[in-house]
């Protein structure tokens, strides 16, 4: 690939996630799942580490389990656990991993946390890694 392409690719990436990230911030996100950044831009082969953070805002101890869903197939998107027990009022953080060791471009992961007591109380946010050549 050539330098001219390399730069258009990683222009078009940060111009992906400005273009959501911004309305993401003027919006905002009320739900009880959050991340202290939705985007990261990264180069290949180096992981984009999230915070996420879930409140339980319900009156009792629950527990909420968290998957991915890869939707742009990059090659890590790890948390590093797959539930939170919280006592109610409280929050608690996690960490997601996203990163690609090969190909260049943006990488979405949507992560959910639903409760154990009530399937329905459940929330998602999306995130979105921008991975570029060094």
């Amino acid at each position: 690939m050539n330098t001219e392409t390399k730069i258009f690719i990683t222009l078009t990436c940060i111009a992906v996630v400005c273009a959501i990230t911004i309305p993401a911030i003027i919006a905002g996100h009320d739900g009880f799942i959050t991340a202290d950044t939705t985007s990261q831009i990264m180069v290949t082969g180096c992981n984009a580490t999230y915070l996420i953070t879930i409140e339980n805002t319900g009156a009792e101890t629950d527990t909420y389990n968290l998957t991915t869903t890869n939707i742009d197939n990059a090659s890590v998107v790890v948390l590093n656990q797959s539930a939170i027990t919280l006592d109610a009022g409280c929050s608690g953080n996690v960490t997601l991993n996203v990163a690609d060791d090969d190909i260049i471009g943006p990488y979405w992961v949507v992560v959910n946390a639903t409760s154990q007591t009530n399937e329905e109380v459940t929330d998602g946010i999306e995130i979105i890694t921008a991975v570029v050549e060094e």
